[in-house]
């Protein structure tokens, strides 16, 4: 008989300065999951957001039943928010995911029935819609990251991945940048050498407005000692 919480998924959204893209993003969701999902719900964690992204979330929360709104007063980056969403997750499955429009939800449509037989999801960027130095750089991350893994992650910082939530719910997440993805698998693979991990391609659009928040020198080398930190804690 099939568990009727394996049809539930919280749709963790990170959102810092996204005035311009977060309505549509958040009602194409509501669109889609009201006619593909069982039950669904859209935590969007305002971190700090210094545009009109507020005003934007809090009126579409007065029309939205199933969006939450956490609210950040201060900048915590992206793990912090991340973290924040997470914690107010209470689906079965939880889908985190970038909102700046880079990604889309019916990126679902193919991956969401392999949930029934694997418990992590991980999206890896196709063809990256960025340009070519971050695309660069996204690759010198990655390979610096995945040497610390027992398994390889073919996009370990694709806004788009979908894990059990009682999983993620063991993960003693200490990280508030964007080495809380690493931090994730990393603690995952170490607790669940078996664990099962379907890896996915996802669509990766340009971005059309607003400003990238990662991808720099400077994020990408702190996300490497961060990555350190986190697996030396955790040796043992």
């Amino acid at each position: 008989m099939d568990n009727p919480k394996d049809n539930e998924l919280s749709i963790v959204l990170p959102v810092f300065n996204e005035e311009d893209v977060i309505e549509r993003t958040i009602r194409e969701i509501e669109a889609y999951t009201l006619r593909f999902i069982g039950k669904a719900e859209i935590i969007a964690v305002n971190d700090g957001s210094t545009d009109g992204t507020a005003k934007v979330l809090d009126r579409l929360s007065r029309t939205l039943p199933n969006l939450k709104v956490v609210t950040h007063e201060q900048n915590r980056g992206y793990g912090g928010a991340l973290y924040s969403g997470i914690k107010a997750v209470s689906s079965h499955w939880m889908l985190l995911m970038d909102p700046d429009g880079q990604f889309h939800i019916d990126s679902l449509n193919e991956i969401w029935p392999h949930r029934h037989d694997h418990e992590v999801l991980l999206g890896y960027r196709q063809k990256r819609g960025d340009n070519l130095y971050r695309v660069a750089l996204g690759r010198l991350s990655n390979t610096i990251l995945n040497s610390f893994l027992s398994r390889h992650i073919n996009d370990l910082d694709c806004g788009f991945k979908i894990f059990k939530s009682d999983l993620i719910r063991e993960v003693p997440l200490s990280s508030r940048g964007g080495a809380i993805n690493f931090e994730i698998i990393h603690y995952l693979l170490r607790k669940f050498p078996s664990i099962k991990i379907y890896q996915y391609p996802v669509r990766h659009y340009p971005r059309e407005t607003g400003k990238a928040k990662g991808g720099t020198p400077k994020k990408i080398l702190r996300m490497a000692f961060e990555g350190l930190r986190i697996v030396f804690r955790t040796r043992g």
